[in-house]
């Protein structure tokens, strides 16, 4: 049985995979019947490279591919939109006033707080300031 799966080429914290055709009982890395393509997941946005002729043959011919791999097949038919960067700036003037909208947070319950405490003791001085018989 063949399985299409993921070998890893990278070295060590900087993955990066081969997608290869092997006999599935065979160890991640023991010899291939045929490299696919490659992935680089490090990359931003990732590196993905596929022959996508030779993956449909192998489909065809009843090779099973890995969730990742149909994952990855399925990235390639349809990427996502490219995220647009923000500038290092904007980046920056978010950070200093990400505190400055924690501290505005923080006085407004403080004084919602404090006005809930008010309104009781305005409604007992209404109470005992009721008006005297003439």
């Amino acid at each position: 049985m063949l399985a299409m799966r993921l070998a890893r080429i990278g070295a060590k914290k900087k993955p990066s995979y081969r997608v290869i055709v092997i006999e599935k009982q065979r160890a991640r890395n023991s010899r291939s019947v045929e490299i696919l393509g490659h992935y680089n997941p490090t990359k931003n946005p990732i590196e993905l490279s596929l022959n996508d002729e030779r993956v449909q043959h192998w489909l065809s011919v009843g090779a099973e591919p890995s969730q990742t791999v149909k994952r990855l097949i399925a990235y390639k038919a349809n990427p996502p939109a490219p995220r647009e960067a923000k500038p290092a700036k904007a980046k920056a003037e978010e950070k200093a006033a990400a505190p400055a909208k924690a501290e505005t947070a923080e006085t407004e319950a403080k004084e919602t707080a404090a006005a809930e405490e008010e309104k009781p003791e305005a409604a007992a001085t209404d109470a005992s300031a009721e008006p005297q018989p003439e």
